[in-house]
């Protein structure tokens, strides 16, 4: 396979303004015919022609798997229905891109097809059910890690999975906290993976202990006292056995308590001595005694569900973002989760069975559970796919895109009044009007008939 070449004088690879390090790009979501390049970047900075690897424009921009330590070139489109010279791009400012068709393939954005248009943040443009991509502002990796990277696109060895910068920041502010000592609260929505950073979070901090999980929503309160501290044998009843207790469990380990914020604060209380010197005190024994163990609470509630003198006990405080915030790795994650047992017909040479109208749906989709809820969407589609593509469960409501008139030629509206037989309805959506008004005022101003 031919290794694309970058041309750094066309593709610095990061923003040149220093004053914001966010800059626009495209990232691969989805390549019909190709695995392994979901999660590759092309950095828009003054704007290019993009397409498929071969490409001769003296402005082409550049695919590249963005990383700490600095880009390496990406693998880019090689499908051949894809044009060499399929979109011309270029950022209007921090609030806008410009997108043009020149290729052959049939250009949607958001769902619609168009020509010509202006992007926002978000905007998700489709290459004829051949490749799907997402338009987005944000930060070069390399501004937010500085980790030694796996292989591009897996979970890494935490089982975390992206390769967008808020995934990346996470990554490197576990590496940061793990080894320090004091206890951590990890809080975020349902569904982020707060289990897999605690689980991280104790394999890097060097304790030799035992991970010891609980869920402390699941803990009776009468039973609470001895399932945390434990109970000696005959108390408080004849015949009850020793209990160990959950704190002596993880002595020189990690106690991981999740939904910490559903105690109620009579018991978040007793947990006060535990927190500030691992005191024990079992229930029956003469005399409490001391463990060494860190505590990693796990809550989706936020601090401010904790007792505020157990929340000072967490010196560390680390969020885990819901997919709203990286809709760029939702490429990688439906990859990652369709490799699960169930989903083989779904699945051809390594690459997701999923149309255009899904991969619109899962970035538009405000988000609840996260990880989790988008396991379900995938699981509904298979349920309900009567072919081997799983689909949308519905219509996609999607703003269409904004058009950039200034820009719409009158030899532009002969030409596509002339492929759509005179149409207005037809010519305007082909370049990329809302409506057949907006056409007609062009029209206008053009004195056409």
């Amino acid at each position: 396979m031919t290794q694309q070449t970058l041309d750094r004088r066309t593709d610095s690879l990061e923003p040149r303004d220093s004053r914001d390090p966010a800059g626009w790009c495209v990232t691969v979501l989805w390549n019909r015919r190709q695995a392994g390049v979901a999660g590759e970047v092309a950095w828009l900075r003054g704007g290019g022609v993009l397409g498929r690897v071969g490409g001769a424009a003296p402005d082409r921009l550049a695919w590249v798997r963005d990383r700490p330590g600095g880009p390496s070139p990406g693998e880019g489109i090689r499908t051949t229905y894809v044009s060499r010279d399929q979109l011309q791009l270029r950022p209007l400012g921090p609030a806008s891109v410009e997108v043009r068709n020149v290729g052959r393939l049939e250009l949607r954005v958001d769902g619609h097809p168009t020509r010509h248009a202006q992007l926002v943040e978000g905007s998700v443009l489709e290459l004829d059910g051949e490749v799907v991509l997402l338009v987005q502002r944000r930060r070069p990796v390399a501004d937010v890690a500085d980790l030694r990277a796996g292989r591009f696109g897996e979970p890494c060895a935490d089982g975390l999975v992206g390769e967008g910068p808020t995934i990346w920041r996470l990554r490197s502010e576990l590496r940061r906290v793990a080894p320090l000592a004091g206890h951590v609260l990890v809080t975020g929505p349902s569904g982020t993976g707060k289990e897999l950073v605690a689980r991280a979070l104790h394999a890097h901090s060097g304790r030799p202990g035992p991970l010891v999980t609980c869920n402390a929503a699941a803990i009776p309160e009468g039973v609470a006292a001895a399932e945390w501290f434990g109970n000696v044998r005959n108390y408080p009843n004849p015949g009850m056995p020793a209990r160990t207790g959950l704190a002596a469990q993880a002595d020189r380990g990690t106690l991981f308590v999740d939904e910490l914020g559903e105690l109620p604060a009579a018991l978040q209380a007793q947990l006060l001595r535990l927190l500030d010197s691992g005191e024990v005190q079992q229930l029956g024994a003469p005399r409490p005694f001391t463990v060494d163990l860190r505590v990693v609470g796990a809550t989706n509630r936020g601090a401010e569900a904790l007792k505020h003198d157990v929340a000072a006990r967490f010196p560390h405080r680390m969020a885990t973002p819901g997919l709203g915030e990286r809709p760029e790795d939702l490429g990688l994650l439906v990859a990652h989760l369709m490799r699960q047992p169930g989903f083989e017909r779904f699945v051809r040479d390594g690459v997701p069975r999923v149309t255009p109208r899904l991969w619109l749906h899962l970035v538009r989709h405000a988000w609840a559970g996260h990880v989790r809820e988008l396991l379900a969407i995938l699981w509904d589609a298979a349920a309900r796919a009567d072919r081997d593509w799983l689909d949308a469960p519905g219509a996609v409501s999607a703003r269409p895109p904004s058009p950039v008139t200034d820009d719409i030629s009158e030899a532009a509206i002969r030409e596509a009044l002339a492929a759509c037989g005179g149409v207005k309805t037809k010519a305007a959506a082909q370049l990329g009007l809302r409506s057949r008004h907006q056409l007609r005022r062009l029209m206008a101003r053009y004195g056409m008939d």
